[in-house]
């Protein structure tokens, strides 16, 4: 009878101690997920302000490079993907069209800008340079954060008991947000194009 009392209490301690297990792994779970989702919408509000700047920088632009007719369209279209993206991999693949499209629009004015030797409308473009710079930075600083989390997410999700846990409630693993740097690198190579454009003709862009 003392025996069989001993292994029923320790069960149910051994049941006990794997019930709150469970509850902390499923927590410690959710609560990593969370932070990715947080660190994505932020991801999400500087493509969606990438996007924003795009129409604007373009009609600044448009005498300076080639294909207008067909450059609207691909603003709308670029646009379009953002707006309808909804996966990390739809989200990448949205901010790498603009990237692309934004990378060919500044290295034509580059081209153009170093070629001439003019100012040409500084004063308005040089703004929006400026502007997708920053985009560009937060961008590549929010992507590290979210991939980070990503990681850590997955990591635990992964460990014993809670890949038990993830396979009950079937979580999946989260992908990484993937970017390319040729488009700073661009913007980066044009800016100092018209700062040392500025420096040599402070007038003219003043005025």
């Amino acid at each position: 009878m003392k025996i069989t009392s001993l292994l029923f209490y320790f069960i149910v301690l051994i049941l006990l101690i794997l019930g709150i297990s469970m509850i902390v792994g499923y927590n410690r779970i959710v609560e990593k997920a969370e932070m990715t989702e947080i660190a994505l919408a932020d991801i999400d509000a500087i493509i969606q302000r990438k996007a924003e700047l795009l129409p604007n920088f373009v009609t600044q632009v448009k005498t300076y490079v080639s294909g207008e007719e067909s450059l609207s369209e691909k603003v709308k279209e670029a646009k379009d993907l953002v707006i309808v993206s909804n996966s990390i991999e739809e989200k990448s693949s949205a901010n790498a069209n603009l990237s692309l499209l934004l990378n060919d629009i500044t290295k034509q004015l580059d081209e153009w800008y170093v070629a001439s030797g003019d100012v040409f409308s500084g004063e308005e473009v040089y703004p929006f340079i400026h502007d997708l710079e920053y985009v560009e930075e937060k961008l590549q600083e929010n992507k590290e954060t979210y991939n980070q989390y990503v990681k850590e997410y997955n990591i635990t999700m992964h460990k014993f008991p809670n890949n038990l846990i993830s396979n009950f409630f079937s979580f999946e693993e989260k992908k990484y947000f993937e970017t390319t740097s040729y488009f700073k690198e661009q913007l980066e190579k044009t800016l100092k194009h018209m700062e040392v454009e500025e420096e040599l003709n402070p007038q003219e862009i003043e005025g």
